[in-house]
């Protein structure tokens, strides 16, 4: 009974105990339910941007893009930008004068960014950097401050890595030259006031510079090929221009290779006379005149020392004078047309006939002086005059000259002695001084030819300049 009792009591203070604990958990449930209540923004915000990282890591479309760095953006490029173009596109990254071209200069940096990175450099072949150097941004001669010689070259050397990399390579040099052959040329802009902007321009001023001081490293087969592309040049783009142009600006010159001199950069500038005289050759490649100008390597005429001697009057009179077998090759055409050149020719180089010449034609309008010159030292009047249909030939040579390249409305006694001026005025009054020797023939062609060419001295304003266009024939025929 007692037991019994004492048991009862037992179970009924474990009842106790687990009441109280039994509240006292339900008040911490209450407690932590509150408390997970109130952090439940914090978590739910930092699930939600748990869940968009994960989403643009699988969703592209949900990341920020930035757009590869391109030479036409606003953007400043890093130099990582600049690398990562060359390796794209493998071409130069930054314009000339742009907003990034002018930043990285600032900084110092610009020729290492306009230089393939050296593992994409060693990889290019040679006719790539050879292209790439003519397109050298900005103009490739604006990068020699004046110096147009071998210490100009030399700090374009190290500042262009293009260029270098082709002095190091055995086909460098022909590689160039390729590259020169295929860059078209206008004459109008190269020549123009905005030149320096010109690619052909440029091309053309490198390419001298470039064969002057480096022909040491050219094999046989890279001066013959120089030759050819220079012929070739000549004839599309250089000739007209030459012929007609009274400058010396030596823009188009040819150089003349010390061939078997171990330092040909070194005597570039000296002429020897047998070189001189060698110009002659030029008549078989082209069957014109040899430029003295343009085809000597370094001018002529007290302009350049000469070893042996200054070359004379003589010197040139020969090496204007076709070689004997191509003078008689030559068709009557063809001589009459170089005839009526003759005198653009020869004046540049005697500046006493020149001078000469043009007080006669400003004081007494006679052209006696030049014709008895010419009989005495042109072979090709001399072939002319002997050929049956040497005169008919000189007709339509003077027909054609002077047609589009004169502006007769302007023309006047001040003005005269610009080259084609005096040789449409030689080549007018070639008709009296040999009318002795004309045929009915050619009296009737003549008038053919005078009868286009009235208009355009029609146009000359200045009468006393007008009548030293009348022949006696044009008189005749008035």
């Amino acid at each position: 009974m007692k037991s019994s009792f004492w048991l009862i009591i037992i179970l009924l203070c474990f009842s106790v105990t687990g009441c109280a604990k039994a509240e006292k958990g339900s008040e911490n449930s209450s407690t932590n339910t509150a408390l997970s209540s109130e952090s439940s923004p914090m978590q739910t915000q930092d699930s939600s941007e748990s869940s968009i990282a994960s989403s643009a890591e699988t969703d592209p479309s949900n990341r920020e893009v930035v757009e590869a760095w391109e030479p036409d953006s606003d953007r400043i490029p890093s130099q990582d930008e600049l690398i990562q173009y060359w390796y794209d596109h493998r071409d130069y990254p930054l314009k000339a004068r742009s907003a990034a071209w002018q930043r990285y200069f600032s900084m110092g940096l610009l020729y290492e960014m306009q230089g393939p990175p050296e593992d994409l450099l060693k990889e290019m072949d040679s006719d790539e950097l050879a292209t790439l150097l003519f397109r050298y941004p900005g103009g490739i001669m604006n990068e020699f401050a004046g110096d147009t010689d071998k210490k100009g070259i030399e700090i374009f050397r190290e500042k262009c890595n293009i260029f270098n990399e082709l002095t190091l390579r055995e086909d460098g040099a022909h590689a160039i030259l390729k590259a020169f052959s295929e860059i078209p040329l206008d004459i109008a802009q190269a020549t123009g006031v905005t030149a320096y902007q010109d690619i052909g321009y440029n091309a053309e001023r490198f390419i001298y510079v470039y064969v002057t001081c480096y022909q040491d490293q050219f094999t046989e087969e890279d001066i013959a090929f120089y030759e050819e592309i220079y012929q070739d040049r000549y004839e599309k783009y250089y000739s007209d221009y030459l012929r007609r142009s009274s400058s010396n600006s030596g823009l188009f010159r040819k150089v003349v290779f010390s061939v078997g001199d171990t330092n040909r950069a070194e005597k570039s500038y000296m002429y020897t006379l047998d070189a001189f005289k060698e110009l002659k050759n030029i008549w078989y490649q082209r069957k014109d005149y040899p430029n003295l100008f343009w085809d000597a390597p370094s001018g002529y005429n007290g302009y350049y020392t000469y070893p042996e001697r200054e070359i004379t009057e003589a010197d040139i009179i020969d090496v204007l004078n076709p070689p004997s077998d191509l003078l008689v090759s030559l068709s009557t055409a063809e001589i009459a047309s170089l005839t009526v050149r003759y005198y653009s020719q020869i004046a540049p180089s005697n500046r006493e006939l020149s001078t000469h010449l043009g007080k006669t034609i400003l004081e007494d309008g006679t052209s006696d002086i030049f014709f008895q010159y010419m009989e005495k030292n042109c072979d090709l009047l001399k072939e002319l005059l002997r050929r049956e249909d040497g005169i008919s030939c000189y007709i339509d040579a003077y027909c054609d000259h002077g047609i589009s390249s004169l502006d007769y409305a302007s023309l006047s006694k001040d003005n005269m002695l610009f080259y084609d001026t005096i040789e449409e005025y030689l080549a007018c009054r070639f008709m009296d001084r040999y009318l002795n020797r004309f045929t009915e023939e050619d009296i009737q062609h003549y008038y053919e030819v005078y009868d286009q060419k009235k208009p355009l001295y029609d146009q000359i304003k200045d009468a006393a300049t007008r009548e030293l266009f009348e022949t006696e024939l044009s008189r005749q025929r008035q």
